[in-house]
């Protein structure tokens, strides 16, 4: 009987030895398909990464280009005061001929409003224009915070049954 055990215990030895290692084998095979699972994750990361940068790029474009539009809309604005001044003196001087002076100072005060009304009306457009530029920067800004849909992560586990 002594012998009997002696042959019992390794082939018990090499069953354990063998089931141990089919389970190892097991964990390492579920371990590579969640590696592979966590590169592509990493993988689709990266490329949406990548397509916030290029929109970015765009948005910065559009930002530039509308600052350098609302710039020559300013220098436009100033030419425009000065050529308005520079023909109401004009007319000032044209008019300070004219005998009359009471219908000449009513003539000048309606007159002389014009800049400020011109004024007043370029500075309403100006203002139009840069709500539009934020409205414009708040839908960009929104559309890249937008949720991702649920469901798009994933969760891993190296466990029987998880």
């Amino acid at each position: 009987m002594g012998g009997h055990y002696q042959l019992s215990f390794p082939d018990q030895l090499s069953e354990g030895l063998e089931h141990k290692i089919g389970i190892m084998e097991t964990s390492l095979s579920r371990f590579a398909m969640i590696l592979d699972s966590v590169q592509s994750d990493v993988m689709q990361v990266n490329k949406g990464t990548k397509e916030i940068i290029l929109e970015m790029e765009c948005i910065r474009q559009k930002l530039i280009a509308q600052d350098n539009s609302l710039q020559l809309m300013t220098k436009g604005q100033e030419e425009i005061k000065a050529s308005i001044d520079g023909s109401l003196k004009s007319l000032y001087d044209q008019l300070s001929q004219v005998t009359n002076k009471e219908m000449l100072q009513e003539v000048y005060l309606v007159v002389s409003a014009l800049p400020h009304l011109i004024e007043a009306s370029m500075q309403s457009v100006q203002n139009d224009l840069r709500n539009t530029t934020k409205e414009m920067q708040a839908r960009n800004i929104l559309q890249i915070k937008s949720p991702q849909p649920k469901g798009s992560g994933t969760t891993y586990s190296i466990f029987k049954g998880a």
